[in-house]
């Protein structure tokens, strides 16, 4: 309940509703003169963002059933796995609170796209869970780990975590095989009928008429660029095989449509700024 996550992060005073008998300290108090980790803002009400953004802007909270503004001086880290721009587009995410936690972003891949990081994940939750139950299981067997491996991880690191502690509570053997590991197939996504595909490109193509767009097909161009830009976290690499285009030619468009992109570069990218 919202009532609650606001008591979570700006604490309560006694009787500030039904079962808060005595005064609570919350998490941004808590937290003055440090950081907090905000994870899944993209799920948090319109209501619990203003308060957020009152602190980011006046750094005081109130606490719930209190009149007193409280100074606090709190670095936040928010996360999310949600799109927050279309949730601004939406209504559903507030403008101004994006552009005052939007410093600095890092984009972390999907699982599918680090695989490499599967063998040392899969071992970090193997051994916890493992002393968390008193089990004694060595490792996962090759085909185990290749199971995991071909697996493109629709629900990434909390899919992985949630397969591997299952592998744990059912295997009665020292080492975890591939039947041990239960991973339930993909959600199958639904296809949309040619006839709402095309109404989709009539509402696109006459909303950047309405915009005074030149191109409609280069204003399409630039937005197809800049999602798979945004999708690949910059890597230009990436971005122009997803856009089935070569990185000289996605460089050329970039240029052409004056997009700038900056990131951390792999050993075949470079910055553009």
């Amino acid at each position: 309940p919202e009532e609650l996550l606001e008591s979570e992060l700006f604490g309560h005073e006694r009787g500030a509703f039904t079962g808060a008998y005595t005064q609570r300290i919350g998490k941004f108090e808590q937290c003055h003169g440090g950081t907090i980790f905000l994870d899944e803002i993209g799920d948090m009400s319109l209501k619990t963002q203003s308060k957020i953004l009152r602190v980011l802007q006046e750094g005081e909270i109130q606490r719930l059933g209190g009149n007193e503004r409280i100074k606090v001086d709190v670095r936040i880290i928010a996360a999310t796995n949600k799109d927050l721009k279309r949730l601004i587009a939406q209504g559903k995410f507030r403008e101004d609170l994006y552009y005052r936690l939007n410093v600095v972003t890092l984009r972390i891949p999907p699982l599918r796209e680090r695989k490499e990081d599967i063998p040392l994940l899969a071992s970090y939750f193997l051994k916890r869970d493992t002393e968390a139950i008193g089990k004694q299981i060595r490792g996962i067997s090759e085909e185990g780990m290749r199971k995991l491996l071909e697996h493109d991880w629709p629900g990434n690191v909390r899919e992985l975590e949630n397969v591997i502690k299952r592998a744990v509570v059912i295997s009665r053997k020292p080492i975890i095989t591939a039947e041990d590991l239960i991973i339930e197939p993909a959600p199958v996504r639904r296809e949309i009928p040619e006839a709402e595909m095309k109404a989709i490109l009539d509402e696109i193509f006459e909303r950047a008429i309405e915009r005074g767009e030149e191109s409609v097909i280069g204003w399409l161009e630039r937005e197809m660029i800049l999602r798979a830009l945004q999708r690949t976290g910059g890597n230009q690499s990436r971005a122009a095989k997803l856009l089935g285009m070569n990185r000289n030619t996605l460089r050329s468009k970039m240029k052409s449509y004056g997009i700038s992109v900056s990131f951390t570069p792999t050993a075949s990218d470079d910055p553009v700024r």
